[in-house]
Parts: C-alpha cells; sequence; structure tokens
C-alpha cells in the first residue's frame, strides 16, 4: 500500500483524528472498567499511534526540509523515520504507564532516556 493516492491534509487529519480520539478514550474511560486487558491493550493503541504519527512527521519533514541527498534515499529515511518514531513513542508509553502506575522518579526518566539512547547507538552501529 503506498500513499500516492493521498493528499498530505487527508494523512495529518487522519493522525489528528488518531490522537484525539486516544486523550478522548482516557477522558471517556476508566482504568476499573476497562480491566488489566484493556488498560494493556490501550498502552499498545497509545504506543502505535503516537509512534506512527512521529514517524509520519519526522518523514515528512526530512522529505521536505531535508538534504538533496537524504531525500533521493527514501528507503533509509523510511527505515530511520520509523526507528526513531518506534523508539520515542516506546519511550513516552512506558514514561506514560510508569506515570499512571504511580512509579515515575527521575531514575525513571534517566534510564529510559540511557536505554533508548542505546538502542539507537546499536542501530547505527549495525547499519
Amino acid at each position: 500500500m503506498t500513499l500516492q493516492g493521498v493528499s498530505r491534509a487527508s494523512v495529518a487529519f487522519i493522525c489528528v483524528g488518531l490522537v484525539a480520539s486516544l486523550f478522548l478514550s482516557m477522558l471517556v474511560t476508566n482504568p476499573a472498567r476497562l480491566g488489566p486487558t484493556g488498560v494493556t491493550l490501550w498502552f499498545v493503541g497509545f504506543w502505535v499511534v503516537i509512534s506512527s504519527c512521529l514517524a509520519l512527521v519526522k518523514y515528512k519533514l526530512v522529505m521536505r526540509f531535508g538534504k538533496e541527498a537524504t531525500r533521493l534515499n527514501r528507503h533509509k529515511m523510511v527505515s530511520w523515520s520509523l526507528r526513531h518514531g518506534l523508539l520515542v513513542g516506546a519511550g513516552l508509553t512506558v514514561l506514560l504507564a510508569l506515570s499512571s502506575l504511580q512509579q515515575l522518579d527521575v531514575r525513571d526518566i534517566g534510564l529510559v532516556v540511557a536505554l533508548l539512547a542505546l538502542i539507537e547507538f546499536f542501530a547505527r552501529a549495525r547499519s
């Protein structure tokens, strides 16, 4: 599936709609009504929506404002955008989950950032 026939405005509208539906679901439901499986699925949905939106925004910005050499290598830009979107989305999801459990501490933030930086370092060293 390609996005050749889809306009930028509709992609942005879909992305904003998904994020808005996540925040609306936060306001409408509570963890007691969702149960453990529902809460887990909500966090997985949060990770997927945030990661895909961040990857899409990074890809579009690099393709529009990046250097000519980066714009020519689209496959590499797609993989980099997906990797960065997944990493940042995972970090935000972990921090939100720890915060919702009231277990978030300054050390946890540092450890999550260090883990994400380590994953990025090894991913760049491998490629």
